[in-house]
């Protein structure tokens, strides 16, 4: 007689385990890989917005060696050390805080701590504005009494770009077609901010007259008639 002994056919398995892991694992390490990824992303902005500003001053450069230098807006460290290493005796500040703010007075308290003469106008982060406030800063850069001094906007791109530009035309015989070269160089970009180029065009001619004529006259800043007979601030 013949026996035979069925056993149950084995069925299709499925493991909810060990066989899981490498899945498991793989999305794990992804997402370390995106965390990682994201901290470093706000380590680099924090760095750039904020650290970095405290540690190199923002946009700096020399227009005259030993009398007139540039820059973005400052920290009171940056200022410090450009004030320091430079014998900074005057800053302009073009615009770079609203009038009164917060940041616009902490500027204006480290300059006064620092013994250099603070002085501030308010033109528009395109570089446009009233010519006399132009006029009456060309007066103040080309006085030597001022020197060492140091020019600044927000940037450092826009309007002190377009004051060392009138700067050197008016007292340096540099056309604007030469110093634009060097504007470049600080961030103004023609085709981003067409607006300065414009504004040069028809202003300029009769910022960089109104400041000749008060700088050979020996009238100082606010004091000139015309488009620079407005008081600084």
């Amino acid at each position: 007689m013949n026996t035979t002994s069925s056993q149950p056919e084995a069925g299709p398995t499925t493991s909810t385990g060990p066989a899981a892991l490498p899945g498991r694992r793989s999305n794990r390490g992804l997402k370390i890989v995106l965390l990682v990824a994201m901290f470093c992303a706000l380590a680099g902005y924090g760095y750039r917005y904020g650290i970095r500003d405290h540690l190199i001053p923002r946009n700096f450069g020399t227009v005259d060696q030993g009398q007139i230098y540039r820059s973005g807006r400052l920290t009171p460290a940056t200022m410090e050390r450009i004030v320091r290493d430079n014998n900074i005796r005057t800053v302009i500040d073009l615009g770079a805080y609203e009038e009164g703010s917060v940041p616009d007075v902490l500027e204006r308290r480290t300059a006064e701590a620092l013994g250099a003469r603070r002085v501030r106008f308010s033109l528009s982060g395109d570089a446009t504005g009233n010519p006399a406030d132009y006029v009456n800063a060309l007066k103040i850069m080309a006085d030597p009494a001022n020197h060492p001094l140091l020019v600044h906007c927000a940037a450092g791109a826009q309007r002190t770009s377009a004051a060392v530009m009138l700067y050197r035309k008016a007292f340096q015989n540099v056309p604007f077609e030469q110093s634009l070269d060097e504007a470049r160089t600080f961030g103004h970009d023609p085709e981003d901010n067409p607006k300065l180029l414009k504004y040069l065009a028809e202003h300029g001619d009769a910022i960089i007259a109104e400041a000749k004529a008060a700088v050979e006259s020996g009238v100082g800043a606010g004091v000139g008639t015309g488009i620079g007979a407005a008081p600084v601030k």
